[in-house]
């Protein structure tokens, strides 16, 4: 099936949908959807009539003060754009792919921001 510009078409429920962080309206005379961004960030998805409020948040990402309010990169990501995006594997915690802000573990790694493993381990 072939999808609208805005839209993709989902296997699971074989019907068209908005891209992450848009939301639906359907057109009350041709009954087209149109896709509209959401404007809190990392938002999934959102409420039409509350753009300010998710419905749910990208992959990675957790509501904030248990509220989908608002959306945050969880623990072991970073923000990047509209995503989230996992730290590298020796981080716990990051700013970016490069700077850790905690180490994924403080026994066998140097202390942040590098994480490197100390001397006899790999």
């Amino acid at each position: 099936m072939k999808c609208d510009a805005d839209l993709f078409y989902n296997n699971v429920n074989r019907q068209c949908e908005c891209k992450t962080g848009f939301y639906p309206v359907t057109q009350s005379i041709t009954l087209q959807i149109q896709c509209y961004p959401c404007q809190a960030p990392l938002c999934q998805t959102c409420f039409a009539n509350n753009t300010l409020t998710c419905t749910s948040c990208v992959v990675g990402a957790a509501p904030t003060n248990g509220s989908l309010a608002a959306c945050a990169c969880r623990d072991g990501f970073y923000r990047t754009g509209s995503t989230c995006t996992a730290c590298p594997i020796k981080c716990a915690t990051c700013q970016t792919a490069g700077v850790c802000l905690t180490c994924s573990n403080s026994v066998t790694r140097t202390p942040s921001p590098s994480c490197n493993c100390l001397d006899g381990f790999y």
